[in-house]
């Protein structure tokens, strides 16, 4: 009697809870926005994910990489998580160990890991030129979905991080240059330009035959010459750099704003239906390092005192020229897979930019210079509908930071690193937050932040050393002291809306069922703090902590009746009578 086969038991699939699958979904969005911005700029994916071997030079590390991408000689090695605040230093640790033992690898000249990669996807690394094992750049990044104190983010080292935020920016721009978006990433990843491919032997420039160069004395402009020449869109995008407020970097001298896709699809058309470019200039700043020549002779910045016609080299390098006006002008002529690339390739290679020049004397302190090109950005855009009164407010702060509103944005930007408010006010359009820090910075805030005396202010009832300082812009100790006024501040606020979310638990962890958070009620509460000054002066957190306890509201979105447009002030009077026991006198 012959015996059948026993049938091989199938595995049983493991059903997973409707957390699991909402988990598993995040994660699979996460990383295709991931993949996909590295993709559209020209990077070579490289599947690892559950591949696991060992790395090291003894070997001594199992694990996987989650995604390798490829460029030139270019290597990105890349982990993510959607993990959470509660569970994220675990996966951080145990992503820096592994990255470690993958860095030692190549710092030491192992090369085991790379070594693997390319002969597990040698039809990835054939797409581009042959390079010796040394010639390889490697940058190592971690990718997390919740956004996280800098503190926690800082341990690691020579590891790049991209919150949300960040993946956002590069996804938007991606999406739009397609793949000259990968000037951005190389910034992001401070590459420089001549170690990208073929290393050259000898510096490269770009060296323009005529331009018009003025001084001072015909521009009216002090400390600076204008330049005035024209220049290939591909090398203006190769070199240049937008300070765009909404990226990755955490910085107050950031003031234009983001890539319109429609606008450059516009310029695009246009420029592909009429062969040619455009008769206005777009405003540059050239790096400090141009060079200017007459007669073969290099002429210094001091030595120019007319107008004129002079040959000029701009180095090639990555982030070197800073657009001022006329990004999307440029960008237009990105590179791409579409089907109008070839006619686009040829403009871009073909078609002169006219471009003016802002070359500035060496003694203008960087952000000097940032402070006049934010305001030429808005001299030259006050009235364009595309520019945002976010956008708008971030250079007012860039040209006075010691204006009331420049202050009172640096206020918001340090209480978004505060355990109480962290990233909760909403500083990007690339990150959506709980509270909209535009209109409480121009009504509420800017008034607490004057430096007044004679006026219900932070600096009239704050007591700290030296704040007499403050009244004098001009002096020497004005930065230290004014740092000083900036952490006063913050501690004052941090005390006294702790004492409202002590009060208001369930309100503060459920914003999206609550309106503890609109304008409304933050401008509420703030006001009623600076009213409150007079007869109180300035505590701490446990003075507010036992009055707040007495304000009775609902906060809840169908009962919180305040508006935003005037209802803070009710609002107000209301937090006034029930917690400070003061009432005022219509």
């Amino acid at each position: 009697m012959i015996k059948r086969a026993s049938k091989k038991s199938k595995k049983k699939k493991v059903k997973l809870t409707p957390e699991e699958k909402k988990e598993r979904r995040l994660k699979k969005a996460f990383q295709k926005k991931i993949v996909s911005s590295f993709r559209f700029a020209e990077f070579q994916y490289l599947k690892t994910d559950n591949i696991h071997k060992l790395f090291g030079i003894k070997a001594s590390k199992k694990g996987d990489v989650d995604f390798v991408f490829l460029y030139e000689n270019i290597i990105l090695i890349c982990e993510d998580t959607i993990a959470g605040n509660k569970y994220i230093k675990d996966h951080m640790n145990k992503t820096k160990i592994l990255y470690d033992k993958i860095k030692e690898d190549f710092d030491q000249h192992n090369y085991s890991f790379l070594k693997w990669l390319k002969g597990k996807y040698s039809d990835k690394f054939d797409k581009f030129k042959t390079y010796e094992n040394n010639e390889y750049q490697i940058r190592y990044l971690y990718f997390y979905k919740e956004k996280l104190p800098s503190e926690k983010t800082q341990y690691m080292d020579y590891i790049q991080t991209i919150d949300e935020k960040g993946l956002k920016y590069f996804e938007l721009i991606t999406k739009i240059l397609k793949f000259s978006s990968k000037n951005e990433i190389f910034r992001f990843l401070k590459l420089d330009i001549s170690r990208i491919g073929s290393v050259s032997s000898s510096e490269q420039s770009n060296e323009i035959d005529t331009a018009v160069i003025s001084p001072e004395s015909v521009s009216g402009l002090k400390n600076m010459k204008t330049v005035s020449f024209l220049m290939r869109a591909a090398d203006l995008m190769e070199c240049g750099y937008v300070l765009r407020k909404d990226n990755w970097e955490e910085s107050a001298e950031l003031y234009q704003r983001l890539l319109i896709k429609s606008k450059i699809e516009s310029i695009r058309k246009y420029l592909l239906d009429n062969k040619r470019g455009f008769i206005n200039n777009v405003i540059v700043s050239l790096p400090s390092d141009v060079k200017f020549i007459k007669d073969d002779v290099e002429k210094k910045f001091d030595d120019i005192n007319r107008i004129e016609n002079l040959k000029i080299k701009i180095p090639r390098k990555i982030n070197s020229i800073g657009i001022i006006d006329g990004q999307h002008r440029i960008y237009s002529h990105y590179k791409s897979d579409g089907k109008e690339e070839s006619k686009i390739a040829d403009l871009r290679d073909k078609l002169h930019i006219l471009v003016t020049g802002l070359v500035y004397n060496e003694k203008i302190p960087p952000n000097k210079r940032i402070e006049f090109e934010s305001k030429l950005f808005m001299e030259i855009n006050h009235n364009a509908k595309t520019v945002s009164q976010d956008v708008l407010l971030s250079i007012v702060s860039l040209q006075n930071p010691y204006s009331v509103r420049g202050m009172a944005r640096n206020i918001i930007l340090e209480l978004n690193k505060t355990e109480l408010f962290f990233d909760k006010f909403e500083v990007s359009t690339l990150y959506k937050s709980e509270i909209k820090s535009t209109s409480i910075i121009k009504f509420v805030l800017a008034e607490l932040m004057e430096i007044n005396e004679e006026k219900e202010t932070f600096f009239k009832y704050l007591n700290f050393e030296n704040k007499i300082v403050l009244k004098d812009t001009n002096h020497k100790d004005f930065e230290k002291v004014f740092k000083v006024y900036i952490k006063e501040c913050v501690k004052l606020i941090n005390n006294y809306f702790s004492a409202v979310r002590n009060n208001f638990k369930e309100e503060w962890k459920n914003p999206k069922e609550h309106k503890i958070f609109s304008v409304a009620s933050m401008n509420g509460f703030l006001l009623a703090l600076k009213k409150s000054f007079k007869e109180i002066g300035v505590n701490d957190f446990e003075y507010y902590n036992n009055k707040i306890k007495n304000l009775k509201i609902n906060f809840k979105k169908k009962d919180f009746t305040y508006s935003a447009s005037k209802g803070w002030g009710d609002f107000s009077k209301k937090i006034l009578e029930e917690c400070f026991e003061i009432v005022e006198s219509n």
